[in-house]
C-alpha cells in the first residue's frame, strides 16, 4: 500500500485519482502530519501514483515526506553542532 498526503484542499469529488483508492481520511483542519509536512488529510492506494497524478492532484508521497524529514533533520543537527566550527580558509 502507498499513502499520499492532500497538500491544498480536503480530499472531495475530483481531488484525487481514482484509480486503486483503498481508503482516506479528511483532517478536521489543515494540519502537520506524523513528518512535519502540513496537509488537509491522506489517501492510501494499491499502487505506486505516477509523477503526473501526484503533480496534477497536487500530493505528496508517504516517501517524499520521510525524506523532507530526514533532511530537516540533518540541517538541525547541523544547526547544533557544525561540521567545521573553526575552519579558516587559508590563501596562499
Amino acid at each position: 500500500m502507498k499513502k499520499y498526503y492532500t497538500l491544498h484542499r480536503p480530499v472531495s469529488i475530483g481531488t484525487y485519482p481514482k484509480e486503486g483508492m483503498v481508503e482516506f481520511h479528511n483532517y478536521d483542519y489543515r494540519q502537520e502530519n506524523e513528518y512535519g509536512i502540513e496537509a488537509w488529510g491522506w489517501l492510501l492506494y494499491d499502487r505506486e501514483l505516477t509523477s503526473d497524478e501526484i503533480e496534477d492532484y497536487e500530493l505528496m508521497s508517504e516517501d517524499e515526506c520521510i525524506d523532507i524529514q530526514a533532511i530537516r533533520e540533518l540541517d538541525r543537527l547541523e544547526a547544533e553542532q557544525p561540521l567545521f566550527d573553526d575552519f579558516t580558509m587559508v590563501v596562499m
